[in-house]
């Protein structure tokens, strides 16, 4: 996906996967920089979408290894800073979350993102389905600030919100 000339993706570094941002794309190709956006974990993550304005979202690993454990993802929220750099931010799940160690657990993806940082995506618990939500920073919509869920219309609906 492109936006004002950044692209974004995942990349695969010695320690782990995570969300990358390529920037600073001219005409020619002759200008590029890679910037590692992290996970909230160090076991990984993709980005999904960008924004006009910089804020990323996708999805990062909080519980997975090699050796057995499972994989279960949160969405996020990049938002990214003036002079550099930015903040992950866990914005959660439509279900409770067990304690750690507690398998299987809930799992959602954050899959679009506007200017003003609204995000929209999926969660799904172990006994809940895949259900569609809308991530608000600020209260707005008739819904408040946080984690609200969005009505099933038809399930092409969520990726053209």
């Amino acid at each position: 996906m492109v936006s004002k000339g950044r692209l974004r993706g995942s990349a695969v570094r010695a320690v782990g996967a995570g969300a990358v941002l390529v920037g600073g794309l001219s005409a020619a190709g002759q200008t590029v920089t890679i910037q590692d956006i992290g996970g909230l974990t160090d076991r990984g993550s993709g980005a999904g979408a960008i924004s006009d304005t910089g804020f990323v979202v996708g999805a990062s690993a909080i519980t997975g290894n090699n050796n057995g454990e499972p994989w279960f993802f949160h969405a996020y929220r990049w938002q990214p800073r003036p002079g550099g750099g930015g903040v992950m931010l866990d914005i959660g799940l439509l279900v409770p979350d067990p304690p750690p160690g507690v398998f299987p657990r809930p799992n959602s993806m954050a899959m679009g993102v506007n200017s003003a940082g609204e995000v929209v995506g999926w969660s799904e618990g172990p006994s809940a389905p895949i259900a569609p939500f809308i991530w608000l920073p600020v209260s707005g919509h008739g819904l408040p600030a946080g984690m609200n869920p969005l009505p099933v219309f038809a399930p092409s609906m969520l990726s053209q919100a």
